[in-house]
């Protein structure tokens, strides 16, 4: 019977994570009451069912209530109503709380847990950062620049999409020490990423490998980190110059970019 129950509320929560309208009418009770009991549930409790599906929930919840300010915001010529403003202030203000206090300090145990909640904390946090990117430093005071590096390996679970905007965005991030990054070996790891994308033509992992890759390029040629900017063309420099010539204008265009800042 208590199975029962349990499984009847998570198909509930399931359900009404996908229905904006809902959540649109009651941000309030969704972020101050019902948030809170996912972050606490997706880390303490000893199912991992429950786990997962409130990582999956919170993450859904979290992520459509990002795009909604998003939206909100982005209206051309600012044609948005004052209750849809309102709105948007009252969902910024209550998911940013959430974030600070109950999301960022869970990821640590979220990381460690059992596939696929890892991927849905990867895919969490990058909406996360892109809503707040001051963020970064939090992110960065909670030791995760270091998991997210180990992680560019290829035989990891968590080396996908998410986890190379991650280090992307905690590359350019100067809440990261660059000698931080270049010690937990960020230029080997994503310079064998994308050299392994190129040989193996692995075509979800070509635009964002590169855009990895053009960040350590930026940033260590700002900070005069030659032996790295060697490193990195030593070792992807013609699989760089390949990507050149992709069908994918993305994917052109940025190789490009690397090989004029490489040569």
């Amino acid at each position: 019977l208590v199975s029962e129950i349990k499984n009847t509320i998570f198909n509930i929560l399931e359900a009404l994570s996908q229905h904006g309208d809902i959540l649109l009418e009651n941000p309030g009770d969704i972020l101050d009451t019902l948030a809170p009991v996912l972050a606490t549930s997706m880390v303490s409790s000893q199912s991992g069912d429950t786990r997962f599906l409130c990582a999956k929930v919170l993450c859904d919840m979290v992520l459509f209530y990002i795009s909604e300010v998003y939206g909100q915001t982005q209206l051309s010529g600012g044609s948005a109503s004052s209750n849809e403003a309102a709105s948007c202030q009252e969902i910024e203000a209550l998911l940013g709380e959430q974030i600070r206090e109950n999301i960022l300090p869970n990821l640590p145990a979220l990381l460690d847990d059992e596939d696929p909640i890892p991927l849905y904390s990867l895919k969490m946090l990058i909406a996360v950062l892109d809503f707040d990117a001051q963020l970064t430093a939090a992110v960065s005071e909670l030791g995760l620049v270091r998991n997210f590096i180990s992680y560019l390996s290829l035989d990891h679970p968590n080396n996908n999409v998410h986890n190379l905007r991650l280090c992307k965005i905690m590359t350019n991030a100067r809440d990261v020490a660059l000698g931080d990054l270049l010690a937990c070996g960020i230029v080997e790891k994503a310079a064998s990423v994308l050299s392994y994308t190129c040989e193996n033509m692995v075509e979800a992992f070509m635009e964002p490998s590169l855009e990895l890759c053009f960040a350590i390029i930026s940033r260590v040629s700002e900070e005069g980190e030659k032996e790295s900017l060697r490193a990195m063309a030593g070792t992807c420099m013609q699989q760089i110059m390949s990507l050149g010539k992709h069908a994918d204008l993305g994917v052109s265009e940025m190789a490009g970019k690397c090989v004029r800042m490489l040569s």
